[in-house]
């Protein structure tokens, strides 16, 4: 333990050698060479803890109070410990979680509030991960990197032509979009489609009224609007778009986020 507190051995290594003795003799010095271990387990947890605490690293801050095993001497104190760290985090994320909604990175919070949860066992934020989850789809509905809207529909003698307006948000020029389209009949009702059935929902089962529309080669500048069209069955009378994903032409790609809660919320009524 003197040789962990001035340096010249390492947390690590001073386990070892105490694993290493306790396994190599028997009875009381075996007894003593555990007892020892877990003394030092304990004071380098409660010393070490309460730094990293400080500089906000919970999560090994709790990682080393967890070594404190149960029955061991401290266990009880570690356990205290522990408890306050977890308080410790969870207010100084509740800080964060705002000011990371402040700058609508959703995404982070809710990343930052599962890692709690996995390490402390609280469900304490759980309302607050479902508030972010509903803020979250409203911003990734409104602010797309690319949309599509439907402007008009066209009777046609073997498929009515759909128009709509593909409009790039984005500060790069988009080369490729990928929408998808949902298709009902006057009643609002969806209509199986006969280029369907190849985009599934969040439980595998295929969409019977959604077809792909795919445009290439486009060259749409950033905020410029290109006037698009497609045909679907000749029975669908109402239509809803949405872009799935988008590729520039800097090589970079874009998924919608927001195209499952569009698909989910939408696929079954017009």
């Amino acid at each position: 333990m003197q040789e962990l507190k001035a340096g010249t051995i390492s947390y690590e290594q001073a386990k070892k050698e105490f694993a290493l003795l306790e396994s190599s003799v028997i009875g009381d010095v075996a007894q003593a060479a555990k007892q020892g271990r877990e003394k030092m387990i304990a004071e380098y947890a409660f010393e070490q803890s309460e730094k990293l605490a400080e500089e906000g690293e919970y999560q090994q801050a709790i990682a080393l109070l967890r070594e404190v095993a149960e029955g061991a001497e401290g266990y009880e104190e570690a356990q205290k410990r522990e408890g306050q760290c977890i308080e410790q985090w969870a207010e100084a994320l509740d800080g964060q979680i705002e000011s990371m909604r402040e700058n609508n990175q959703f995404e982070e919070a809710l990343a930052a509030i599962e890692e709690f949860e996995e390490v402390s066992g609280s469900d304490r934020f759980s309302e607050k991960s479902k508030t972010l989850l509903q803020e979250k789809a409203e911003y990734d509905r409104q602010n797309p990197l690319i949309s599509a809207e439907i402007t008009s529909v066209k009777d046609g003698r073997l498929y009515d032509r759909y128009e709509y307006n593909l409009t790039n948000h984005s500060d790069r020029v988009l080369k490729k979009a990928e929408a998808v389209i949902l298709i009902f009949d006057e009643n609002g009702d969806p209509i199986d489609s006969v280029w369907g059935g190849y985009i599934k929902d969040e439980n595998g089962k295929e969409i019977i009224n959604a077809e792909t529309e795919t445009v290439k080669e486009v060259a749409l500048q950033p905020g410029e609007t290109k006037e698009c069209y497609g045909y679907a069955d000749n029975d669908a009378v109402k239509y809803k778009i949405c872009v799935r994903s988008a590729e520039f032409e800097d090589g970079e790609t874009w998924e919608n986020p927001y195209f499952k809660v569009w698909l989910s919320e939408e696929k079954d009524r017009y």
